[in-house]
């Protein structure tokens, strides 16, 4: 479990450490990404094959900032409960997007069952990646 606060500060700060769109090769893949179909999209690969940087590509395309890396060490304490304080600190910020970026996710034991929550809820199209 995380406090509220410091899950504010964590995401806060990885939006503003987000590189630009200018800062990448631009993948012709990208326009054919429709984030607002009722299912989560996963993204997977490789290590070190750029799937963080589509994500960071598709962030800058559709200017959410509803976005979460779960390979920050901050996070390590973050379990399964803590995705409802993350959900009141987006809609918070009332940036009027119900799409969800998370990274690395896996990271969070049972993480499918929020996702799937969501997407019961027609709340969000989630991007993450494995």
């Amino acid at each position: 479990m995380i406090l509220s606060s410091d899950l504010q500060e964590i995401i806060k700060s990885q939006i503003n450490s987000i590189p630009t769109s200018g800062s990448f090769i631009q993948r012709s893949i990208i326009n054919q990404i429709d984030p607002f179909i009722p299912f989560a999209i996963v993204l997977s690969g490789i290590r070190r094959c750029g799937k963080s940087t589509f994500l960071f590509q598709l962030l800058n395309k559709y200017d959410s900032l509803n976005y979460l890396n779960f390979e920050d060490p901050r996070l390590v304490n973050f379990d399964l409960t803590d995705f409802e304080k993350v959900e009141k600190i987006f809609n918070f910020d009332k940036n009027n997007s119900n799409i969800y970026f998370f990274d690395e996710i896996q990271n969070v034991e049972k993480w499918e069952l929020y996702i799937r929550s969501l997407i019961d809820r027609k709340k969000a199209c989630d991007y993450y990646r494995f």
